[in-house]
């Protein structure tokens, strides 16, 4: 595009200018651990909270949601109560994210700003914001110029 926009990359008040562009992605869900959230309570260090605070039944509803439409196997084996299902669907993320970091890893991956709102409940790799590969190995390799206490490094990525 002909189009200009203002951008500081490095977050230092060194603004440039570059041509616009636009991204689509493609995905079958967006549904991201942040969606998960919106019934949050006000939080000690950050003093934010979700946007339907203490609506604990939205999030079962997503949840019902999420399950019936996403994980419907789930649903297939009568013999699991309710409580059983949703520990089957926490199981099943939980085993999804955990191989998508191993193979982030395998290849030496790492994404800048790993947060609820960039972990998909389906295992994929969202908002990939600011990413690199390292040439070679060094845990302390970050991809995100913002984040100078290596919070997303690359030996940080499996914990948080």
């Amino acid at each position: 595009s002909d189009t200009q926009v203002y951008r500081d990359p490095q977050y230092s008040g060194n603004v440039i200018t570059e041509n616009c562009a636009v991204v689509s992605r493609i995905a079958p869900s967006f549904l991201r651990f942040g969606s998960y959230q919106i019934a949050l309570s006000q939080q000690p260090l950050t003093f934010r909270a979700g946007p339907s605070e203490g609506n604990y039944s939205l999030i079962k509803e997503l949840v019902d949601f999420t399950i019936e439409s996403y994980f419907p196997h789930l649903l297939k084996d009568s013999t699991l109560s309710k409580q059983q299902v949703y520990l089957e669907w926490y199981k099943d993320v939980v085993e999804r994210t955990a191989s998508l970091i191993a193979q982030w890893s395998a290849v030496g991956f790492t994404h800048g700003v790993l947060n609820t709102d960039n972990m998909s409940i389906l295992g994929l790799t969202m908002d990939y914001g600011p990413y690199g590969f390292m040439d070679h190995y060094d845990p302390d390799f970050i991809s995100n110029g913002s984040d100078k206490d290596g919070r997303y490094s690359f030996g940080n990525q499996k914990e948080i």
